[in-house]
């Protein structure tokens, strides 16, 4: 008999085995006359046709991973290949990396040897995987001090020693392998790998057993008590591992157990993080895509049967599928929101849409597959606080991305109210993106640049950046004993439930969006920054700031260009920036107090000027900041311009302390735009209001107007009201 790991025997593992099911009457039947070893090969033929696989596209490279991983070298999050030893070292984390140790805990890394062992029959391959499973099941088991299992009810005595993760026995391990996170990823590869392997008489069946007795008790009482329901993709990914091992090992005791509380934190998931128009709370973009995901898988363990409960959960999928298509711009990428970084997600939508042939989604892939237009134009998705401002769904299309102020959750970075740019097939305003995960000193530096406002197209306030991490972090924990203090909490998701009022309005001449951030700049507490993005014929983007302020303070305006951008210049209230490709941006500011122009690249003392194009990678690029000071209320408005022609012409600037009035040509357009920080009369193109802004625009027989709070436009009258005008036709808003 094969050496046990886990269960420490045959009869404590049928202990958690309901050995009443249908089908096990010849396994109970050995184990009740003491013939475990039988009763084990029993249990096995019956798993055989009960145990499906789900097979996952593999890497192109995964025979290159295996050979290294003969060698005890593992490449992961684009790192070189790495020496984990043998025995492994899963202490182990380069470079101070601890996401790099915990991705080892995810247990991913060992899937290249099953896909080449079946591939060629290799028996070296097969061993390997067994030794690296045999030295998991060895070294990795639920350890915290004073945390037992409490055998009348599935869970731990002590969940305050686990409230942040943790794998106590294990001193200086940050606990990766025993987040909810961890366990759900190797549930899934577990029962993957057993399904490849089940009829293989090369694995013995003590190690088949210790497998499932692991997968029974540590993981899943560690998923039943730390759901982190407050972080969304792992809220998301644990329910449906829960979910997997109920259905897919029916016959455990914790069966029933797992499928019920998986299935009712599925549903709490999907109608606490996702928003009713598909965004999430967990603020990026990668993050969101689990959900979508994971719910395919879901989606399989049910293909054989009908599951009104799944059904309605899909409704939700297609709400998410919906809004990541919206926002996809014209070079097929997501915008570098939070931990997002730009990459090619046109293979990602045309997978959903195969597995789920949702319409919406396929028709967003049509379009950038063939570059013609869908029909749809820019979105508004007030409840996650995106709006995506395009002209088209062409390469070269112009297209805005305004992320406003909305609370949030999860893998947050500080760029409420920012801005991103893309035009003649090139990025050309970029939010800086994410560089890695690691704790060591360098890369905390670096983090804090890329986490903070100066990193992002938006304002900071006394050499500050903005404090909305700090805000939301001082209101969680991820686990609480305190049910008052959770549900002070989840007032907060229960807030979001419902739009935060800010106007929008989108047409096919003129979108219009605002956000407003109130969390305050560090130490700087009495400062509100309102922002309004304004898209004219998609010729022109007006960005008015109204800063709501009682004392002195310095402010910047950042601009993070694309590295694609090279060459820069500034003039007095203007920005010019062109590259190697085409387009140029021509960024113009009026109002508020003398600004002073700087420029970073690539500077590391401290860290400015930088784009994470992927992990643990980082380019130069400029930061330009538009630097002034100022007492009480400020008002700026600045002109973007994208280009190919320099045909921009400013005819007109009166900058007062309260107001701006504009009058500029581009592109064949005529714009005029008067804002004020107060309700006023006000005068754009001959256009008379009494209103907050006024904007008139005209380009060929085209004819616009903009108003926001109006008492009256001329001689008609308003009650403080919104509208948009289109050749004399009214819609308010």
């Amino acid at each position: 008999m094969d050496e046990w790991l886990k269960a420490g025997s045959a009869e404590h593992f049928f202990e958690q085995v309901n050995l009443f099911s249908q089908g096990l009457e010849g396994v109970r039947e050995l184990v009740e006359k003491g013939d475990t070893t039988g009763a084990l090969s029993a249990y096995r033929q019956f798993l055989i046709p009960r145990l499906k696989r789900f097979p996952r596209k593999q890497e192109s490279d995964y025979r290159q991973r295996a050979e290294l991983l003969l060698e005890n070298k593992v490449a992961l999050l684009g790192t070189g290949p790495i020496d984990i030893g043998d025995p492994i070292d899963w202490f182990i984390s380069p470079n101070g990396d601890k996401q790099w140790q915990s991705h080892l805990g995810y247990y991913y890394f060992t899937e290249c040897l099953l896909e080449t062992y079946e591939e060629t029959g290799d028996s070296r391959y097969l061993n390997k995987w067994i030794a690296i499973m045999r030295d998991f099941l060895k070294n990795h088991y639920w350890g915290v001090e004073g945390l037992e299992y409490d055998h009348s009810f599935p869970a731990y005595r002590n969940e305050h020693a686990y409230k942040y993760g943790g794998e106590g026995r294990m001193p200086g391990y940050n606990g990766g392998s025993w987040i909810g996170l961890a366990c759900a990823s190797r549930s899934e590869r577990f029962l993957d790998a057993l399904a490849r392997l089940i009829a293989n008489p090369a694995v013995p069946d003590t190690l088949v057993a210790d497998i499932l007795y692991s997968l029974v008790t540590d993981h899943f009482y560690v998923m039943l008590n730390n759901a982190r329901r407050f972080t969304p993709n792992q809220f998301f990914h644990v329910a449906v591992a829960m979910i997997g091992l109920g259905v897919t090992l029916n016959e455990f005791k914790i069966a029933p157990a797992a499928y019920l509380v998986g299935m009712q934190r599925l549903e709490e998931a999907a109608q606490m993080c996702v928003l009713p128009d598909g965004t999430d709370l967990e603020q990026s973009f990668n993050y969101n895509t689990g959900f979508i995901n994971i719910f395919a898988e879901v989606k399989k363990l049910f293909a054989d049967r009908r599951n009104v409960r799944m059904e309605e959960l899909e409704r939700t999928v297609e709400k998410r599928c919906n809004y990541l298509a919206l926002i996809t711009n014209p070079l097929g990428h997501w915008p570098s929101v939070a931990k997002t970084h730009a990459s090619d997600v046109c293979s990602l939508l045309n997978k959903w849409g195969k597995t789920y042939d949702f319409p919406l989604v396929n028709k967003v892939v049509r379009s950038l597959q063939t570059q013609e237009d869908c029909g749809i134009k820019s979105v508004s998705l007030p409840y996650g606080g995106y709006y995506a401002m395009r002209s088209g769904w062409g390469r070269e299309d112009k297209y805005l991305f305004f992320k406003t102020s909305r609370y949030g959750m999860g893998h947050m970075h500080e760029d409420c109210n920012s801005v991103v740019l893309t035009a003649f097939g090139q990025d050309m305003l970029v939010d800086s993106g994410n560089y890695n995960y690691s704790g060591d000193p360098v890369s905390e530096k670096i983090n804090h640049y890329f986490f903070s406002s100066f990193a992002h197209n938006t304002i900071c306030v006394d050499g500050n950046s903005q404090s909305r991490i700090d805000s939301v972090s001082a209101n969680r924990d991820f686990v609480s004993d305190d049910a008052e203090e959770c549900e002070h909490f989840l007032s907060h998701f229960k807030e979001l439930r419902e739009t935060d009022g800010m106007r929008c309005f989108n047409s096919d001449c003129l979108d219009f969006a605002e956000g407003e951030y109130h969390d305050g700049y560090g130490a700087t507490k009495d400062v509100i920054h309102r922002r309004q993005v304004i898209n004219v014929f998609d010729t022109v983007y007006i960005i008015v700031d109204k800063i709501m302020a009682t004392g002195h303070h310095s402010y910047s305006l950042n601009w993070n260009l694309s590295p694609s951008l090279t060459q820069v210049e500034t003039g007095v209230d203007a920005i010019h920036a062109s590259g190697l490709e085409k387009g140029r941006l021509s960024i113009c500011t009026f109002g508020g107090g003398k600004r002073e122009y700087h420029i970073k690249n690539g500077e590391k003392d401290p860290y400015f000027g930088w784009m994470a194009p992927g992990y643990d990678r980082m380019i130069p690029s400029n930061d330009i900041s538009a630097q002034w000071e100022g007492t009480g209320e400020q008002l700026l408005v600045s002109v973007l311009y994208p280009h190919v022609q320099n045909d921009f012409t400013v005819e007109n600037a009166i900058c007062k302390a309260r107001s701006v009035e504009l009058s500029l040509r581009a592109d064949g357009a005529k714009i005029c735009f008067a804002v004020s920080l107060d309700h006023q009369a006000q005068a754009a193109g001959g256009i008379n209001a009494e209103c907050e802004a006024v904007l008139h625009a005209q380009k060929s027989d085209t004819e616009i107007i903009l108003a926001l709070d109006c008492t009256q436009c001329g001689e008609k009258e308003y009650e403080h009201q919104n509208f948009c005008e289109k050749n004399k036709k009214v819609v308010l808003f």
